[in-house]
């Protein structure tokens, strides 16, 4: 018994390295300057007499540096995609089956964090087995079934923490673009107004007023052209973001929902907190039996 104890407080002290809501961010910024590039060395000049090219060719570096943004913050969001529906595998099976133990204590608790530690080695960090780990590890060291749900339940509060944390560059990002695209009018509408200014100074016929007006011109459509890309950008990524992070709030709840059903409903504590009884081994294979 001594040494399950000391196997489960082992497992408790484990550090958390764990960074699965993490996206890595130098890759997702290495691609979205590549994809940028791409654009407006491959695919612009294809499209430069269109509306869609003249807008980019318009916002100049503001534009570049506002798609690079963008597209920062969509890779970012793919590879948040694909952990998360790598993490979504787990919560598809059946870590605590009921043909070990229908009822969970603290004299099986070490067997069974044994067993997730076998079927889940390469998802040791996993927010779902950190969490039944460190739950099982606690049942172990004697905690009772209250404090075993509050342990649950911080990490639970911790799990949404760290996935909103997450998200906090591509925000940046997203408050960015506009204010980027803003730069770019006050610069554009500087530079119309000043060239302007400049060429009135010294013109001495017509020719030379049409000539400054083409520069005044030019210089609001760069103003403007900027702050919508800026402000398409900013959209786009607010829509993408927000439907990633609804995703990824209910694979919370389902794990919240996981371990209420299949941990806490089965943990047996001591008299008077509604022990459950054994159930013998189901010979069909590992079926976890809910009452």
């Amino acid at each position: 018994m001594s040494g399950e104890i000391d196997q489960s407080r082992k497992l408790r002290a484990t550090p958390r390295t764990d960074n699965w809501a993490e996206a890595p961010v130098l890759t997702s910024g290495l691609i979205g300057a590549l994809v940028v590039a791409v654009i407006y060395v491959f695919i612009l000049p294809l499209f430069a007499t269109s509306h869609f090219g003249r807008v980019l060719i318009d916002s100049a570096w503001v534009g570049k540096t506002i798609f690079t943004l963008g597209f920062w913050g969509l890779a970012l969001l793919f590879f948040k995609w694909r952990d998360q529906e790598q993490l979504r595998v787990l919560l598809d099976e059946d870590l605590l089956p009921a043909t070990l133990s229908r009822s969970i204590s603290a004299d099986n608790a070490t067997h069974f964090i044994r067993l997730i530690q076998c079927r889940c080695e390469n998802h040791a960090f996993h927010p779902l087995t950190r969490r039944l780990v460190q739950g099982l590890a606690a049942l172990g060291s004697g905690r009772s079934r209250a404090e075993i749900q509050q342990l649950m339940r911080n990490q639970g509060e911790a799990d949404a923490e760290r996935l909103e944390g997450s998200y906090n560059l591509i925000r940046t990002f997203i408050w960015s673009a506009p204010i980027l695209g803003f730069i770019g009018t006050v610069l554009g509408i500087g530079s119309a107004i000043g060239g302007f200014s400049t060429s009135m100074g010294t013109a001495d016929d017509l020719t030379a007023v049409k000539s400054s007006l083409g520069q005044v011109i030019a210089g609001l459509a760069f103003s403007f052209q900027a702050t919508f890309v800026g402000l398409v950008t900013s959209l786009a990524l607010v829509f993408a973001t927000n439907l990633r992070h609804k995703v990824e709030t209910g694979m919370l709840a389902e794990m919240n929902d996981y371990c209420e059903l299949h941990f806490l409903s089965r943990v047996a504590g001591p008299a008077g907190e509604g022990n459950v009884e054994p159930v013998p081994a189901d010979p069909e294979g590992d079926k976890t039996v809910v009452s």
